[in-house]
């Protein structure tokens, strides 16, 4: 998006999935510090701090809009575990990784999955651990 020198988002994981050739039991995690951008809210090219398929093979997280390096690793875990199938937090609960942004950068507060993110979470890996056997 040239207007405001943003990436699309979308376009970045197209690339990331078919690095990798859709191999859906590795995730590429692609981090840049260019702004990147989604169609959300109702509105196109909205600047974003992450994005991934639920569940998918890749994410991508940028570090433009982060205000604390030490919120990297939140925005990453929290894309990550999209990509491996799990929700935004249904509880909305303010310190959980998985707490929808809701337009602001609300990492600094956050530190760790809430109970009901943990128990999905424990689901997801049980359904996959089942699969493999």
């Amino acid at each position: 998006y040239k207007p405001r020198n943003r990436y699309w988002a979308g376009g970045i994981l197209k690339m990331l999935h078919e690095e990798h050739g859709g191999n859906d039991e590795i995730v590429t995690i692609g981090l840049t510090h260019q702004d990147i951008s989604t169609s959300i809210h109702g509105q196109c090219n909205y600047g974003i701090m992450g994005l991934s398929f639920r569940p998918g093979d890749a994410c991508v997280v940028s570090t433009f809009r982060l205000k604390r390096k030490d919120d990297l690793w939140k925005v990453t875990i929290h894309e990550f575990l999209h990509s491996r199938g799990l929700p935004h937090c249904k509880k909305n609960a303010p310190k959980c990784l998985m707490q929808d942004a809701h337009s602001k950068n609300t990492f600094y507060m956050k530190n760790g999955l809430c109970q009901d993110c943990q128990n999905s979470l424990k689901s997801i890996i049980d359904n996959l651990n089942e699969n493999a056997d």
